[in-house]
């Protein structure tokens, strides 16, 4: 949300009479499990004050409403099409992430979307073609970029030298997962690499640049990847990137190596796992 904040700052939605920035008015659209995040974060900042949400249960939507009085609206349309609202929050489930994004942005609202953007290349490419035609903020939610312990990694003064390697970690049990969605790959697009792992994909894309697949080794249940290694290469090297939805605990980490020594980092020091 501070990415948006920061547009708002640039673009100048600003009160004429005052000078000051105008909160923006935020509707949220899928109020499941990862929602609480998004609530939890708006509620804190100045900038944004929760106005609508929607959520195909309607008790649960009005439940989150208890903080901010928001409007709750029956379908994610009447929501976009709600002429006060200036920032669209897509929680829902990733197949119906391209209909409402493209519809909130051809509605002319800025949009913040949990990953995957979509669960299509070309429609992915296509909404990021609508947001520059229509000059709005598309913002694809990335938490693990913003890891303070990443913020420390890029502070570490052995990164200044060429990076030369890597080992990634993004295991977690997620056979149990409340979300049930998510072993369906007509909603979820797949299993660990496109649901989970694409966070260490972002950081290592964030550290050292674009990569390329050179193999990988998947394996299924349920009709989705449970567990796969992904060997990628980039500009100075190469890596292996470990993602595991059967690991008994959490383990996410990301080891670099460079011509200064190995820097590693845990993502979840710090953190209640």
């Amino acid at each position: 949300f501070q990415a948006i904040s920061y547009y708002t700052r640039k673009r100048g939605k600003v009160n004429k009479v005052s000078k000051k920035i105008k909160p923006f008015n935020i509707g949220i659209i899928g109020l499941g499990t990862v929602s609480k995040f998004h609530l939890a974060a708006l509620q804190q900042n100045p900038d944004f004050r929760i106005t609508s949400v929607c959520d195909t249960i309607e008790e649960v939507a009005r439940g989150a409403t208890q903080k901010s009085n928001a409007r709750v609206y029956a379908n994610s349309t009447q929501l976009i099409q709600d002429p006060s609202t200036d920032v669209v929050v897509v929680t829902v489930p990733n197949s119906f992430h391209y209909s409402i994004v493209k519809g909130a942005l051809e509605a002319g609202k800025h949009v913040v979307c949990e990953k995957p953007l979509t669960i299509e290349l070309a429609h992915a490419e296509e909404l990021v073609r609508l947001a520059r035609d229509k000059n709005r903020c598309l913002f694809n939610v990335f938490h693990r970029r913003y890891n303070r312990n990443i913020e420390d990694f890029i502070a570490d003064p052995k990164l200044h030298g060429r990076i030369t390697d890597f080992e990634a970690h993004y295991d977690e049990y997620a056979m149990a997962h409340s979300e049930r969605w998510i072993f369906d790959p007509r909603i979820s697009g797949g299993g660990c690499v496109i649901e989970n792992g694409i966070n260490s994909l972002d950081v290592l894309l964030h550290l050292v640049g674009p990569m390329d697949v050179k193999k990988a080794k998947l394996t299924y249940e349920r009709g989705i990847e449970i567990r796969a290694e992904v060997e990628l290469s980039f500009f100075f090297g190469r890596g292996i990137l470990h993602l595991d939805y059967t690991f008994k605990g959490e383990k996410k980490d990301l080891a670099l190596g460079t011509e200064s020594g190995e820097i590693k980092r845990d993502f979840l020091k710090g953190f209640d796992k």
